[in-house]
């Protein structure tokens, strides 16, 4: 299958329509929102994962954070594109997560949500809805940067 952006950590949202925009292309791209609003308009194609929700036992075990990817429809064969509305240490977070747990072609929409709407890009009025899917997380370790990112966001949820 090959990848998409050779494993690059930021992608643009020019380069994400035009990808998107390619049937063929868009089909291996789970697009994923890292702080999806109720009832937002979102990014075509575009599935929720809040990070704040995911987050809320501490850090996940690698169990559970497959569980939450799964429901999304993702699979180890997709390319992951994160984005976030305003909280890049959210989309930051979850990229690393996905790191940590064996899935190394995720990246981060550079500018988030902002920019997909800067660049003139379309959005949606709701979340794809997708099967289960089936991708698989390895054991994994959380380092003590990722660790302390983690702590920084339930902090910022906690007071904000």
């Amino acid at each position: 299958m090959g990848n998409i952006n050779g494993h690059e950590t930021l992608v643009t949202a020019p380069w994400l329509r035009m990808r998107l925009a390619e049937p063929e292309t868009a089909r291996r791209i789970c697009l994923i929102d890292a702080t999806p609003g109720k009832d937002e308009p979102c990014l075509p194609h575009a599935r929720p994962l809040d990070v704040g929700a995911l987050l809320q036992g501490g850090p996940p075990t690698a169990a559970f954070f497959q569980a939450a990817v799964r429901a999304i429809g993702a699979t180890s064969f997709d390319q992951v594109v994160i984005y976030d509305r305003g909280n890049p240490l959210a989309a930051s977070v979850l990229w690393r997560l996905f790191q940590a747990f064996g899935h190394c072609d995720a990246c981060i929409l550079d500018g988030g949500y902002t920019a997909w709407r800067s660049a003139s890009g379309d959005i949606a009025r709701g979340y794809a809805s997708q099967e289960a899917g089936t991708w698989r997380a390895r054991k994994g370790r959380l380092d003590r940067e990722l660790l302390a990112d983690i702590e920084r966001l339930q902090q910022a949820a906690r007071s904000g």
